[in-house]
């Protein structure tokens, strides 16, 4: 097989994929992937994750990975702000973080 090119894909991607299947289709570890993003999935509409990652996009300190994690997980909390995103080189400031949580609750409600 021959690499043609290499986007970023998330979560929401591989769900969409998998769902087109009939799970007998599907090999075991594709079922148990798609059993997991059923039970797990924060967000299963391409529309709102759209929005989400838009609305995420205008805080200035985040890259478009940092946006995607936090579209996975949909922290509501600071400490889940600041877990997340803690392996990467970011500094947030308290309004940022507050803005994000913000954001990520509007969907929840």
């Amino acid at each position: 097989m021959k690499l043609l090119e290499k986007d970023d894909s998330t979560a929401l991607d591989a769900f969409e994929i998998l769902s087109e299947y009939d799970e007998n289709e599907l090999n075991r570890i594709q079922r148990e992937n798609l059993e997991f993003l059923r039970k797990n999935l924060k967000i299963k509409d391409k529309e709102s994750f759209e929005e989400l990652k838009k609305e995420l996009s205008e805080v200035d300190s985040l890259k478009e990975k940092h946006v995607l994690k936090l579209l996975e997980l949909l922290p509501t909390h600071e400490k889940e702000v600041k877990t997340i995103l803690s392996k990467e080189r970011i500094k947030l400031e308290d309004t940022e973080v507050k803005n994000i949580i913000d954001i990520c609750q509007s969907y929840k409600n």
